[in-house]
């Protein structure tokens, strides 16, 4: 059974309605299908290219903002591990959450009678090495957690779907797996996926993608940014790599929106490269062109509104509940970029950026200065 993905970002364990996995089983299930002979395959070709990029930061791969992003993605591509601890002088249990599979951990740890002589830490050199548990945790204390990205989500996703037949009385033969190399694919296609000769036994749909886009503006969520990006690669120029949904929305800015083409280079949908660059124009013209097109008021719905939890900034200004715009933050960088109406109603579209920062949330205050005076502006005055 071959599980193909096509960039979804929101599978994820369902706790209190069935999830995607468990539907898919279901499905088989009513199918009259009660043996798979071979084993589970994730199949993640539909985009190509590599899921994590070089130009991130090499600290920041162990956590969940900088997730991969393969076409099969599962619970974020995070795992939470949790230590606790058993009877003294033996390892504690790690558990994970996923908890179906696919998960490597090396469990060096030890439970200790009285006060340890070693903290706790989970530790990963590289992304796709095997989390390792050291140190110590005492007897009778509280669990630790630790989040964590996965190794390698499509081989948990397919180790989903295992587990969800096998819950369904499906029997499975072997071991589940992935497959990578489009070459290997029987399924690996045109820029729209069509199984061709193959039966497709069952399918999930996603949500909307306006859905991942408010995911993305308003959690700021990396990993929904690069799935919606390499997907337009996918879609439109027939590679969903990286490179080719960049070049995609550059193309899309310069002969589109008219930005000029030195204004604009993009490298990642997270903005997690240092080398992405977007000048304060360029984003002011997207965003005009955006109000302009007639789809502005819906993509303002998906931006953070200032004074709320959506974005904790500009409480009691005139720009509370008025100004909504999307935050950046990355070392020594800060940005917002948004729309604000003034004091006699005028929109006022907006793009502030700030680099080589000593401190990026003190460049925030003067954002935030700023658009509350934009805010208060009159022509009046």
């Amino acid at each position: 059974v071959i599980l193909y993905g096509t960039g979804d970002p929101f599978l994820r364990p369902s706790r209190r309605e069935v999830g995607a996995l468990d539907a898919l089983a279901a499905t088989l299930r009513e199918r009259g299908i009660h043996r798979v002979e071979g084993r589970v395959l994730g199949d993640a070709t539909y985009f190509s290219g590599p899921d994590r990029l070089d130009e991130w930061d090499p600290r920041d791969l162990n956590d969940w903002f900088a997730a991969a992003s393969p076409a099969l993605s599962y619970n974020g591509n995070v795992v939470q591990l949790r230590v606790e601890a058993s009877i003294a002088g033996a390892p504690p249990q790690v558990h994970t959450d996923p908890a179906h599979g696919g998960v490597a951990v090396d469990n060096q740890a030890r439970t200790s009678s009285g006060r340890p002589s070693a903290r706790l830490h989970m530790l990963r050199d590289a992304p796709t090495d095997p989390i390792r548990v050291v140190g110590e945790i005492q007897r009778g204390g509280r669990d630790i957690y630790r989040s964590m990205t996965l190794q390698d989500p499509v081989l948990v996703t397919a180790s989903g779907l295992d587990r969800a037949l096998r819950d369904a009385g499906i029997q499975v033969g072997g071991e589940p797996g992935t497959i990578r190399d489009a070459s290997r694919s029987p399924l690996a296609g045109d820029r729209i996926f069509t199984a061709g000769d193959h039966q497709i036994l069952a399918s999930h749909r996603s949500p909307p993608l306006l859905e991942a886009l408010s995911i993305v503006n308003l959690e700021s969520h990396n990993l929904f940014a690069d799935l919606v990006l390499r997907t337009l690669g996918r879609v439109e120029a027939g590679e969903g790599s990286y490179a080719a949904g960049a070049a995609v929305v550059e193309r899309f800015m310069v002969e589109e929106v008219g930005v000029a083409a030195d204004e604009v280079r993009l490298i990642d949908g997270s903005g997690l490269a240092a080398n992405n660059r977007a000048s304060p124009g360029a984003l002011v013209a997207v965003l005009q062109h955006a109000l302009a097109s007639g789809y502005g008021e819906v993509l303002l719905e998906t931006l953070p509104e200032a004074g709320t939890r959506q974005l904790r900034r500009m409480a009691r200004t005139p720009a509370a509940r008025n100004l909504r715009a999307k935050t950046g933050t990355i070392e020594g960088v800060s940005a917002l970029s948004g729309l604000v109406r003034t004091a006699d109603d005028r929109p006022a579209v907006f793009s502030i950026v700030g680099n080589d920062l000593p401190s990026a949330w003190g460049a925030k205050r003067l954002e935030d200065e700023i658009g509350a005076a934009i805010a208060g502006w009159s022509s009046s005055r």
